[in-house]
């Protein structure tokens, strides 16, 4: 419920983490449940990994899971 209530006015929550198929994973899984898939997005350069993402992007594809572009969210907000 805190989750919810805390996150209802996010616009975007990006994920990133240690180990992708871990931490990272669960964290996902726990985030999505609570706010929507919609409201979320993975960084994969800040998500480190033992198989080079393997099993982790065919989970993002799969799902259909954004990932987060911060060279585009860069020049997006120059005036």
């Amino acid at each position: 419920e805190f989750i919810d209530k805390s996150f209802s006015d996010v616009e975007e929550i990006v994920i990133c983490g240690l180990v992708d198929m871990y931490c990272v994973i669960e964290t996902l899984k726990n985030v999505i449940k609570h706010v929507g898939i919609e409201k979320v997005s993975v960084f994969m350069d800040g998500i480190g990994s033992f198989d080079e993402h393997k099993n982790f992007k065919k989970y993002i594809i799969d799902n259909k899971i954004k990932i987060y572009d911060y060279k585009l969210t860069l020049t997006e907000k120059k005036p």
